[in-house]
């Protein structure tokens, strides 16, 4: 499968602009820490970014990429991927996550619907 071009090249340039959507998601949060209410229509800003961005993402990833990796990987490769995921879940601290659902639930009740 090559590299650049094709559904690789693809997904490459949606993962820099991905990246480049969490350093701002980043920044406005921050924004948001310091300034409280004000900052909120930013940080919807950028989840409405994100939002445009990721279903197609994972519809590409789903439907095109996964399924070409199937037929390239070797059953070993793939367990391997699938150990590696594994492993990097199992260092998300639970609190992260429900540190985002409270942080979300904050930024419902004070900015304009994102």
């Amino acid at each position: 499968i090559p590299d650049d071009g094709g559904p690789i090249g693809v997904m490459k340039i949606e993962h820099e602009q991905a990246r480049a959507l969490v350093a701002s998601f980043a920044e406005a949060v921050d924004a948001y820490a310091g300034q409280g209410t004000p900052a909120a229509d930013a940080v919807c800003a950028v989840i409405k970014n994100i939002v445009a961005l990721y279903p197609d993402h994972i519809w590409k990833e789903n439907n095109i990429l996964y399924p070409m990796a199937m037929k390239v990987l070797t059953p070993e490769e793939l367990s391997e991927l699938l150990r590696q995921f594994a492993e990097i879940e199992a260092e998300i601290d639970p609190a992260v996550l429900s540190g985002f659902a409270e942080f979300a639930g904050r930024l419902e009740l004070e900015s304009a619907p994102c």
